[in-house]
């Protein structure tokens, strides 16, 4: 199995600036916490071990730091849509699971691996763009 990728700060900045728009207020050091969250580790082990626990960290830690001024559910979406993808993976564009996987990351009732079971099912083989090989 390759290694899974994680987004920067830059990149989570980048993914804010484009959904919300440039003049987007974002706390640089959450930023880098939310970034640098999926891919803990404690002892030499990760925390989060798997796609799907690293995409529910990376959610979660967006949606309950909030970085950005206004728009964190929307950005932790778009967010997780693309560690996803970088991982070969595709998050399922129904509005209403997309709208109840950020309810549920939002609650501080939620587990990590609550969460990640969601992400999970609503996850399957990225799929080619149309058109595309």
């Amino acid at each position: 199995m390759s290694a899974i990728r994680g987004l920067t700060a830059d990149d989570l900045l980048a993914i804010g600036e484009a959904e919300l728009g440039r003049a987007v207020g974002a706390d640089e050091d959450r930023l880098k916490a939310c970034a640098s969250e999926p891919m803990r580790e404690d002892g030499g082990r990760d925390v989060y071990p798997g796609v799907h626990p690293k995409a529910a960290a990376l959610c979660m830690t967006i949606v309950r730091s909030k970085p950005f001024e206004r728009g964190n559910a929307r950005v932790a979406l778009l967010a997780t849509a693309v560690f996803l993808n970088l991982n070969g993976l595709d998050l399922a564009d129904s509005d209403d699971d997309l709208a109840a996987l950020i309810a549920l990351a939002s609650s501080e009732d939620m587990t990590v691996l609550q969460v990640a079971a969601v992400i999970e099912t609503l996850s399957g083989p990225l799929r080619p763009p149309p058109g595309g090989p």
